[in-house]
């Protein structure tokens, strides 16, 4: 009788994991946006000083990296808020934060570190 109930077994492992894997996709509308989309952040610092750029969502601080003096860089990274707000660390200056920027999964976005931003950075 043992051999009987093996592929009894197997059959009905093979029915639940299909229901699973099926019940999970039902009702999901194909047109619908990726949250998981990355954000496209292309920076342009037009600043003297190199700036290190972190991207800030809620209590989450997140270092994107470094554009030098004069330089461009492009920068992903996950869309988690749709408020986000810029924080560039100026090298020997301080901090400058953006007001707050309104952003959507997927989206690309460009920001210019003005050339008058060390005049504005703070020390924290």
């Amino acid at each position: 009788m043992r051999p009987a109930v093996f592929p009894a077994i197997a059959a009905a492992l093979v029915i639940g994991l299909a229901a699973c894997a099926s019940s999970g996709q039902a009702g999901v509308d194909d047109a619908a946006p990726d949250l998981t989309d990355p954000v496209v952040l292309k920076v342009t610092n037009q600043n003297f000083y190199d700036a290190t750029v972190f991207v800030l969502t809620g209590s989450r601080r997140q270092r994107l990296g470094h554009v030098p003096s004069q330089g461009q860089r492009t920068f992903t990274f996950s869309w988690v808020d749709p408020q986000v707000r810029l924080e560039l660390v100026l090298q020997s200056v301080g901090t400058y934060r953006t007001e707050s920027i309104t952003i959507s999964s997927g989206e690309s976005l460009e920001y210019a570190i003005p050339p008058d931003a060390h005049r504005r950075a703070r020390r924290l």
